[in-house]
């Protein structure tokens, strides 16, 4: 029916025991539920990493300025390890290759 109306059909969100959950299984939920029903490629690490760094330019752009420092310094961390993970991932791609020839 989902596509016979032309909607966007997502496989299923599961959210198991959430009244025995703590405040930061609730939080971390609650992004996981965002970013499932905005971001298009759901699974693969490096989409969820520049999700979260998207979502935290356009927070930056409507921050009050207390928070403009916090959000940069956070933002700067994030896009530092996103470069040191594909620093790991191009040298593992030079170890698999070598061990293939």
């Amino acid at each position: 029916m989902a596509n016979k109306l032309k909607m966007n059909y997502l496989p299923t969100f599961v959210v198991d025991q959430f009244g025995y959950q703590s405040e930061t299984e609730k939080a971390k939920l609650l992004i996981d539920y965002q970013r499932y029903l905005t971001q298009a490629p759901l699974g693969h690490f490096k989409a969820k990493s520049d999700w979260l760094i998207e979502q935290l330019r356009l927070q930056l752009a409507v921050a009050p300025a207390e928070q403009q420092q916090q959000l940069n310094l956070i933002l700067t961390q994030l896009q530092s390890n996103q470069d040191e993970l594909d620093d790991l991932q191009a040298n593992l791609k030079l170890v698999q290759d070598m061990e293939d020839d």
